[in-house]
């Protein structure tokens, strides 16, 4: 179950670019691959054709990045209306620390999520 974020219950520490029950399907792929150099590192985490529980017909896709060296963290939705729920409807979205008590929750079971969206979390510097 998706919670508001933060929240101290488990899990925490927890980097939520779409907290929602996913289901592997035939042609889903969850990859990840790191680019440029040291100290200005991207880590690229996508989910790429993911079905959503309920709606296994209307795949979506998504990225989390995160930032090697400013530690600011981007979330990325490609596809996502096509589903009933890819919305946001019935997610989460948003970053918290390890012990839930420090968060930044973007969303929380709200429509808030479209096709070519982006949020950012900017490191406080």
């Amino acid at each position: 179950m998706n919670a508001a974020i933060p929240n101290s219950a488990f899990p925490n520490g927890i980097v939520a670019p779409f907290w929602e029950d996913l289901k592997p399907v035939s042609g889903a792929v969850l990859r990840y691959k790191t680019f440029g150099s040291a100290p200005n590192r991207y880590l690229v985490v996508e989910w790429n054709g993911a079905a959503v529980y309920l709606d296994f017909d209307h795949p979506v896709t998504f990225q989390a990045i995160l930032y090697e060296g400013t530690n600011d963290i981007k979330f990325q939705y490609l596809t996502m209306v096509h589903n009933q729920y890819g919305d946001g409807s019935s997610a989460s979205v948003g970053i918290e620390d390890d012990k839930g008590r420090i968060g930044l929750g973007y969303s929380y079971n709200g429509p808030s999520i479209r096709d070519g969206h982006a949020v950012y979390f900017l490191y406080p510097r």
